[in-house]
């Protein structure tokens, strides 16, 4: 490799996503909530590695995306078994209270 030049990582990110998707089956779309005009908030339901899994995540509708969302980096994804917490939290955070 040239002096000054950096090793590109693309190739091992994208080996390291087709490991991913081979482990984790496809989504089922719970639920779709609007953020703002180019985002979407998504629920929906996966299996990784034989763990039941809820993904909220955010996507955009990027520009030369040919108009369908695209999944960002912003969100979460946890065990189904930890929903009734979460639910429970965003209950207080609609009452305006704090759960803790």
């Amino acid at each position: 490799m040239q002096p000054g030049r950096r090793r590109s990582h693309r190739g091992s990110r994208l080996r390291t996503a087709r490991k991913l998707e081979a482990r984790m089956s496809a989504p089922t779309l719970i639920a779709t909530v609007p953020k703002n005009n180019v985002e979407e908030v998504r629920v929906s339901l996966t299996t990784f590695n034989g763990f039941d899994l809820v993904d909220i995540r955010t996507f955009a509708r990027l520009i030369g995306a040919g108009g369908e969302p695209t999944p960002t980096k912003r969100g979460i994804c946890l065990s189904r078994d930890r929903l009734p917490e979460l639910i429970q939290a965003l209950i207080h955070a609609q009452e305006g209270r704090a759960s803790c």
